[in-house]
């Protein structure tokens, strides 16, 4: 199986996830929408401007096909504001967490008592770990190592649940409800973010326990109710 099948599969049988705003509901329809893949020169300006680079696997997929469905991102003629939502989603996720659930690594230092300045903490943190790449909805894939089979995730902050151990072992599982139990020892083991997704539960506690017992706690609280 190569990217070549998956398109043809998705374009054919691929269930798509439509929501609807008027009232909230959602539909599913059947069949990816694809456009032409992305040439070799679109590649190199999208990676350019974003300052990211594809996997592997995931460039050779795009470059069969680029999926224009809703909820893909759309690299061609997508709004620029829409990218970069998507790219951000991480961190803005994970600022979330460090507001309403005391998210925070000792290696990162003293926690700031401000929202703002402990965001540009976390921003300044993430910058040196792997970066997520979007694929659709919130299901993200790893850019580094730059080699194929990098683990897909579904990323919701500190709720960030595993969804694929490769690009196409998450198709199989997002696009054609076959039902599959990750086999969690194949996973390509990736810098600092399975520490999280792994041991977010003992990390908040321990940072509320500390901050309950430095009397912190509740000044922190009432100085996010401002900001």
């Amino acid at each position: 199986m190569n990217a070549e099948y998956y398109k043809q599969e998705l374009e054919k049988n691929g269930i798509v996830t439509i929501y609807g705003s008027n009232p909230p509901e959602y539909t599913l329809k059947k069949g990816v929408v694809f456009e032409e893949g992305l040439s070799n020169d679109e590649f190199e300006q999208i990676e350019r401007k974003y300052h990211f680079k594809f996997p592997p696997d995931l460039r050779e997929f795009l470059s069969v096909g680029l999926p224009v469905s809703p909820g893909f991102v759309n690299w061609r003629n997508g709004p620029e504001e829409d990218t970069l939502w998507r790219l951000n989603w991480p961190f803005s996720s994970l600022c979330f967490d460090v507001k309403y659930s005391n998210f925070w690594l000792p290696e990162w230092g003293n926690m700031p008592r401000s929202y703002k300045s402990a965001c540009i903490t976390l921003r300044k943190a993430l910058d040196k770990v792997p970066k997520l790449i979007p694929i659709y909805l919130h299901r993200y894939i790893f850019e580094t190592p730059y080699e194929s089979g990098n683990p897909v995730v579904s990323m919701h902050g500190l709720d960030t649940i595993y969804y694929g151990k490769n690009l196409w072992e998450y198709f199989e599982k997002e696009f054609f409800e076959k039902p599959s139990r990750i086999n969690f020892d194949e996973i390509k083991k990736i810098d600092f973010w399975p520490y999280i997704m792994e041991n977010w539960f003992e990390i908040i506690t321990e940072n509320q326990k500390r901050m309950k017992n430095n009397g912190k706690l509740k000044n922190y609280m009432k100085d996010n109710k401002r900001s």
